[in-house]
């Protein structure tokens, strides 16, 4: 599923491998900080922006007509 995410970068930003890798770790690190009540808001913000930074690729995407194979 890796190369699919890949993929989906759009063809202008650099280093779509490290994108996808940077994107997930800070998934990551933002759902175990949901999880620590001091940490919450942060969490929440941090996530909320993640999401922001990567609707281009979504609407890109959907924009493409490419076809997702999962």
């Amino acid at each position: 599923m890796r190369d699919e995410l890949i993929d989906m970068v759009p063809a202008g930003l650099p280093s779509p491998e490290l994108l996808v890798t940077a994107t997930g770790i800070l998934e990551i690190a933002g759902a175990f900080g949901m999880l620590i009540r001091g940490l919450v808001p942060f969490a929440g913000f941090g996530l909320s922006l993640l999401l922001v930074v990567m609707f281009p690729a979504n609407v890109a995407l959907a924009l493409s007509g490419g076809e997702l194979p999962w």
